[in-house]
């Protein structure tokens, strides 16, 4: 399993940048400059699901971001087990 503070320790990520990490501010490195599709990259590797994602953007919870679908689902880039583990979420 990978470590992700030493990763960021390793690459030189100042504290403020692990917060973001730690905390899953999504929007917040949105606004610093991550490219979305590293942050779905990301969000897979965490165990994160897209609409997660998208509901943080909005400032919601998964359920309220849900409740504005037509369809309520999950999806993640993630393959194999990890993906398996979001759909049973």
């Amino acid at each position: 399993m990978v470590c992700i503070e030493a990763l960021a320790t390793e690459y030189g990520l100042i504290e403020e940048e692990k917060e973001l990490i730690r905390n899953r501010k999504w929007i917040e490195m949105i606004r610093r400059g991550v490219i979305f599709f590293v942050l779905e990259k990301m969000a897979a590797v965490l165990g994160v699901s897209n609409p997660e994602v998208y509901a943080a953007f909005r400032g919601e919870t998964i359920e309220q971001f849900q409740a504005t679908r037509k369809v309520s689902m999950k999806y993640s880039v993630a393959g194999g087990n990890k993906v398996r583990e979001i759909d049973r979420q």
